[in-house]
């Protein structure tokens, strides 16, 4: 996993803050505290943003970080997690979704 450690140059000398929790990033963005703020969507979607209106990047459905489901060694086709995922792939959930997140949210597709 990268940390701010693993900076090896910064030619326009940003100044970074990692020591502040998520949570916090919306009340810095809206304060105007820092010049940019990178939070993940759910935190600008409680905060009343609207992530691909007021973001100048989002990550597309085909990025590497997108949010996972993971199970412990040995409960992946445990009956529990596979309801689970059935009901977070089905055709209502993504409608779901789109509905309430439109942009903001891209749901799971195969």
């Amino acid at each position: 996993m990268l940390s701010f450690d693993d900076i090896v140059e910064n030619k326009k000398q940003l100044k970074f803050n990692n020591k502040q929790g998520a949570e916090f990033l919306p009340k810095t963005y809206k304060s105007k505290e820092g010049a940019a703020v990178i939070m993940n969507s759910n935190y600008a979607i409680d905060n009343g943003l609207t992530p691909h209106k007021d973001a100048i990047a989002v990550e597309g459905k085909s990025s590497p970080f997108a949010n996972i489901i993971a199970v412990q060694k040995g409960h992946k086709g445990d009956k529990k997690y596979q309801e689970l995922l059935k009901v977070l792939q089905s055709k209502d959930m993504k409608s779901f979704i789109k509905k309430k997140y439109g942009q903001d949210v891209i749901p799971y597709e195969k």
